[in-house]
Order: C-alpha cells, then structure tokens, then sequence
C-alpha cells in the first residue's frame, strides 16, 4: 500500500510538470463570418526535445465545465468534418514552437448554429539519453511514462452568435479549511457557445468596493443552457458583512461584451 501511494504522487507530480512543460495558444478557436484559416502555436519550454501528437477528440460539457467522451455513434455537432490541419505530429526543441495550421471547408448543408470538436495535443513519452540507458540500476526500479495531452475547442458558426447570459442564484460557501467561495449559477440563452470571466466585489459598510475575487475561462457551450461555477474569495479571513457584486464578462471574440450583473446583500448568517 505504501509503495502504491508513492507511485500515485510521483505520477501526479510528473503530470504537474508535464503540463508546464508545453504552452498552448490561444487554448479556444472559433471560425466566425468568411474565416478559413486558423493557428495554433505549440511552444516547447522544456529543456529537452519533446514530440506531440495532434488528433481530434469528440468531447461534450456538463454544468460545471467538465468534459466527457461522446461515442462515436452519438457525435451529432463535431466541427472535425469540415477542418483540415497540418502537422499531425511535431517534434520540438528545447524552446522551439510550431504552428499548427487549421483550414476551414464549410459545406452546404450545415444546419447547426454551432459546430464543435476539440484539438488533442498529446505529449508522447521522452527518449532516453545513452547515458540514463548505461547507468546501472540498484534496488527496485519501475518506469512510469505519463502521457499528458491538451484539448481546445474548435467551433464553426454558421451565425452570428446571440446570447444572453443571466445569474439564477449565488451563495457563499466556507469549506473545513475555512476557505470561501461563491458558487455561481449562469444560465445561458441562444444557440451558440460563450465564454468569459467572473468577477466578484465586496464593499464593506464604509462604502470601499474591492475585488475579492476572479474566475477566468469560464465557458458555457452551446449543448449547455447552465454553468455552475466556484471563485475563490481571496484572502478571505471571515465572515464579513457588506454588498457583492458580480460581473460576468465576455472574453475570446466576446471581448468586452458585459454579459451579466449581480448585487446583493450578505451578512454573517450567509456563511455556512
């Protein structure tokens, strides 16, 4: 037991490292209007050669932003049909980048508001050096290869997008580690996907209004009509009475848009 819970925390540490080890961007792409062609920039920041497999994943949304794998007998909306990209696999240097190209055929008969898929990048296990390869080995030896992989949305519209975004309820919430966090519940109109950023403020009784809190990245895809999600208070140090207010703001090709607003009062009772 002991050795498997070793094993656990040195893949999830390998994972963390992982994931530092490639930059993305942008992380979402959408073809809107006439656009044909699109770029996606990998950058290896390791400090060793690192090659990545690019392929498409067939992915859907639940309310609180978590993906799941939709059979391939049930893709109804997948944007993969009509884009075709180039290169499917890369090889990078230590601090070299790629583009990864993304050209757009649209067909006539695309009857959905919104088409999506996601772009898998996948980070494949490293060669050994002949130097690691001679060493002798001592005591137990085991070999863990963590594949870490990247998905970013691709979305087709085939209009403009008309959304509209409304808060249906808010609370505060304090875990066992006496942290707080306002839970959120967004609730989304029209056909097309949106994303953005929560921001919470709190003015205290002597009128001083501060940010308290940030969420970036929150999206609600087009199959969604909700969106519940959780913003740290930061540097929460207890209950504490005032106003909130919160501010749902678009991001990506959405930029600027206020989507949402809220305000209420909180006191000491609120917080549970």
């Amino acid at each position: 037991m002991k050795y498997f819970l070793t094993i656990m925390l040195v893949v999830a540490s390998l994972a963390n490292v992982a994931k530092a080890n490639l930059l993305v961007s942008p992380t979402r792409l959408s073809f809107d209007g006439k656009e044909r062609v699109k770029d996606v920039v990998l950058i290896n920041v390791s400090e060793k050669t690192r090659s990545y497999r690019i392929e498409w994943q067939e992915n859907k949304a639940d309310e609180n932003g978590s993906y799941s794998i939709i059979p391939e007998s049930e893709v109804t909306f997948a944007s993969s049909p009509f884009i075709r990209y180039s290169p499917r696999q890369v090889t990078l240097k230590a601090g070299e980048r790629q583009v990864i190209k993304l050209m757009l055929r649209r067909k006539a008969n695309m009857s959905l508001a919104e088409y999506r898929s996601h772009l898998k990048i996948t980070a494949l296990p490293p060669q050994n050096d002949s130097s690691e390869a001679a060493a002798p080995v001592t005591g137990i030896e085991f070999k863990i290869d963590v594949l870490t992989s990247y998905t970013i949305p691709i979305m087709v519209r085939t209009k403009k997008p008309n959304v509209k975004v409304t808060v249906d309820s808010f609370a505060v919430e304090v875990d066992e580690n006496q942290q707080a966090s306002f839970r959120v519940d967004l609730r989304k109109q029209g056909e097309s996907s949106v994303t953005g950023e929560i921001s919470l403020y709190h003015t205290d009784d002597n009128g001083k209004e501060n940010r308290v809190g940030i969420l970036r990245g929150v999206n609600i895809f087009h199959e969604n009509t909700r969106r519940i999600a959780y913003v740290q208070w930061q540097n929460y140090t207890g209950p504490v009475k005032g106003k909130i207010r919160l501010e749902y703001v678009g991001a990506e090709e959405f930029s600027g848009i206020g989507f949402a607003q809220y305000e209420t009062s909180i006191g000491l009772n609120d917080f549970n």
